[in-house]
């Protein structure tokens, strides 16, 4: 019985040192495990919540005062570089051009989901960057974001090379591997972002696939794509980036969803084949050039919600004979339609306008008998107008007077700058913005009333006003005092400023 006894305990003993044993030698977490965070949550671009995220580096805050972008690597010494969401409470939003360039000893990157912005040449030459992880939001990567980093590992899809991150290795459709293969491409159903400058002056291309996953299609993307008759935009993508179909030469027509917002900078400029397009009900923005060159386009309609048609926009279109302006445009840029000899205009007044079905007189575009210098006829503006173009009444001598109706929103520079007879302008309450050079060198000029909805007056407003006597006002001496006036506004000073004028 105690031989019994002796060998239970014996062997409870060895048990133990067996159990103690066996807890010394568990794997400790080692520093790779706490870059992952150790098992817990993902937040979205492969990185996890509980990570100690890297530190030093410098940013700048943005314009909304609540966000940041990071700026440069500063003191920051990580090879595995974990992007923090936040820095000093601002939360951190894009990494700008050439942050971490050239910074060799980089390994790995892991930006979070708040980014949506990586600028241009962000990453650039960074020779020993392996690893990527772009989050699935990701809005922008700017021209040449990873060029040269040699040792960068891409997901490959159909003969391109991809970024993204642990549960989409798609994001971005950053590169194709061989040029000379890609007259149809197929892109992988999870892509959310085309990368700047993919299929650049890529001759052989001919049609495109662009999955319904794909938000953003970045600049110079298609750009003098030459053979690129047919491409579908899916129902999600909401920004096509500059010159992103410019120069498409063979392009015919296209339809864009309703979930596009913005028209880049020359999207579709040179396309000379294009005849028809269908612009979306969301879109709000048409960037300079947009349009430029579209020698084929006869017709378009813009849709209600747009307020903004930026320089040259459909300039040199020079077959296109209807345009239809919603109300909703705010404006205009400089020379939107100059050289569209085919454009039908409609007339009022002794001016040509713009405009829309139920307002035809949106956007006045300039005077009908402007070149009959000697016996010029008056303009009178249309009571519905809210846009007048720059320098409509440069240089004119048919009106001494003129009252511009409550319904304008805008009123282009020097719209009135060496008026040879113009003598008083009574400005209306929809007005915000005097702009630069509006009455410069309007040598007759010898009263004007300003609405006190007004807030600017632009560099030269008022200057070489010789005959300037009075300023009638109709808000009070501190609100005049509140307005910006910019440099060159002399002939204010002569005036006699009229307050709180009821008419």
């Amino acid at each position: 019985m105690k031989m019994k006894v002796k060998i239970l305990s014996l062997i409870m003993a060895l048990l133990m040192c067996v159990a103690v044993f066996v807890a010394c030698d568990s794997p400790k977490a080692s520093d790779d495990d706490d870059e992952k965070g150790g098992g817990n949550k993902n937040n979205g671009s492969g990185a996890k919540e509980n990570i100690k995220y890297s530190e030093g580096l410098e940013y700048e805050v943005n314009d909304d005062g609540k966000t940041c972008s990071i700026t440069w690597i500063g003191e920051c010494t990580d090879t595995k570089l974990m992007i923090p969401k936040e820095i000093n409470g601002y939360t951190v939003t894009a990494i700008g051009a050439e942050a971490f360039y050239k910074c060799d000893e980089l390994e790995k990157v892991v930006i979070p989901d708040t980014v949506k912005r990586i600028g241009t040449s962000a990453f650039v030459s960074c020779s020993e960057l392996k690893n990527v992880s772009i989050p699935d939001d990701i809005m922008f990567i700017g021209d040449s974001a990873f060029d040269n980093c040699k040792n960068l590992i891409f997901n490959e899809y159909e003969n391109a090379k991809y970024l993204g991150n642990e549960t989409n290795k798609y994001v971005c459709f950053y590169k194709l591997i061989d040029k000379n293969k890609s007259t149809s491409v197929t892109m992988n159903p999870s892509t959310k972002i085309i990368a700047d400058n993919v299929f650049y002056f890529n001759t052989r291309l001919k049609n495109v696939i662009i999955p319904d996953s794909v938000k953003t299609i970045g600049e110079s993307a298609f750009s003098s794509c030459s053979s690129l008759e047919n491409i579908t935009l899916p129902d999600g993508v909401t920004c096509i980036g500059d010159s992103a179909f410019s120069y498409c030469s063979s392009l015919e027509n296209i339809t864009l969803p309703d979930s596009v917002r913005i028209i880049g900078d020359s999207a579709f400029s040179g396309c000379s084949s294009l005849n028809s397009i269908t612009l979306s009900d969301g879109i709000t923005s048409i960037g300079d050039s947009a349009f430029y060159l579209c020698s084929s386009l006869e017709n378009i309609t813009l849709p209600d919600g747009i307020t903004s048609i930026g320089d040259s926009a459909f300039s040199n279109c020079s077959t296109l004979k209807n345009i239809t302006l919603p109300d909703s445009v705010t404006s205009i840029g400089d020379g939107a339609f100059n050289f569209c000899y085919e454009l039908i205009f409609n007339k009022y007044g002794n001016a040509l306008y713009l405009g829309n079905e139920t307002n035809k007189y949106v956007y006045l575009y300039g005077a009908i008998d402007k070149d009959n210098y000697f016996n010029p006829a008056q303009i009178t503006i249309h009571p519905s107008t809210k846009i007048i173009e720059k320098e409509v009444f440069s240089d004119f001598g048919g009106n001494e007077y003129i009252t511009i109706p409550d319904s304008v929103i805008s009123i282009g520079e020097y719209c009135f700058s060496f008026s040879r007879e113009l003598k008083g302008v009574t400005i209306g309450n929809g007005v915000t913005s005097i702009e630069k050079g509006m009455f410069y060198s309007s040598q007759e000029l010898k009263y004007v009333t300003i609405p006190k909805s007004v807030t600017s007056i632009g560099k030269e407003a008022f200057h070489r006003n010789d005959n300037l006597t009075d300023i009638y006002y109709t808000g009070s001496k501190e609100e005049w005092e509140q307005i910006e006036i910019s440099d060159g506004n002399d002939s204010l000073e002569n005036a006699t400023i009229h307050y709180n004028y009821k008419g």
